[in-house]
């Protein structure tokens, strides 16, 4: 093989170069200008009280959505000019505003950060994390929704390069043990790619581990799709019932359906509950 032309330490001393100069300044003043007055924290209905120390213990629960639905969502793509990830994290944001009823929802997703040719085929963990923030208008179209999410999608993919842990430090939030600063919840569309190498008498899968534990207090990852949009929610069991995560997922499949059969249904019209919950609230419960 070829001599790589740089080491992964080289890029430490780069961007710790680029931080010095202050040639990262105008991508700090653009995130303190973003997330100025953002939320302490997600006011989300948890199942158990927050504890005063964060615990890091979690469970996956997959999901998958119907083909039918998959291809009008990629149609929609298509229309809109947009991509399966602002699409899917926007849904994700307006998901947790109908559960929370903040208007305003910070959300991080990482970023592999390789925004350097040279940087391609180096081996190394570059990753960085962003910090999206949607504030949600109901009078809104889904389709001006979306609109406005693509632009604090580009926004913050144009700013990219500032390390998170120095952001916080700027920003310097309100912190507490309970919780993680700035956000509380994540989400990552899983596209790196996944090639099994194909050797003469080898076969090779890959499979999914359950590590039981949770970094945040909600992360929803969707794998890349095509025919079928799928990923699992990994949740800490501290705050939430499994059965409550599958709620989440049914209600977010749900309005996944909702604006792939019309894109400009307005957000304060989208259903939330499924079919199953209305045949139980209006007939099962009314029942005298």
């Amino acid at each position: 093989l070829k001599d790589i032309e740089i080491q992964f330490a080289d890029f430490g001393v780069w961007q710790r170069e680029r931080l010095e100069k202050k040639i990262y300044e105008p991508q700090l003043q653009y995130w303190k200008k973003q997330l100025d007055n953002i939320p302490v924290s997600l006011d989300f209905p948890f199942d158990y009280p927050r504890k005063n120390v964060h615990e890091f213990v979690g469970k996956k629960i997959s999901f998958s959505v119907d083909s039918k639905t998959t291809r009008k969502i990629n149609d929609l793509l298509n229309t809109a000019g947009t991509s399966p990830f602002m699409l899917l994290w926007g849904v994700y944001a307006y998901l947790l505003y109908r559960y929370t009823n903040q208007d305003d929802i910070v959300i991080g997703t990482p970023v592999a950060n390789r925004t350097k040719n040279e940087l391609e085929k180096l081996i190394g963990f570059f990753a960085n994390t962003l910090v999206m923030r949607a504030k949600i208008n109901p009078s809104l179209s889904f389709l001006e929704y979306l609109n406005q999410i693509k632009q604090v999608s580009l926004e913050a993919l144009a700013n990219q390069d500032y390390p998170f842990d120095k952001l916080v430090e700027a920003i310097d939030p309100q912190r507490s043990l309970a919780h993680a600063p700035l956000f509380q919840t994540m989400f990552v569309l899983q596209n790196a790619p996944r090639n099994i190498a194909k050797e003469s008498g080898l076969r090779i899968s890959t499979f999914d581990i359950e590590t039981n534990v949770a970094h945040f207090d909600l992360a929803l990852v969707v794998n890349e799709f095509e025919h079928e949009i799928n990923g699992f929610l990994e949740i800490n069991t501290t705050l939430i019932k499994p059965e409550s995560a599958e709620k989440l997922l049914d209600h977010y499949k749900n309005i996944l359906r909702e604006i792939a059969a019309d894109p400009n249904i307005k957000l304060s019209e989208i259903e939330l509950i499924t079919k199953e919950e209305k045949e139980i609230i209006f007939h099962k419960w009314n029942k005298v």
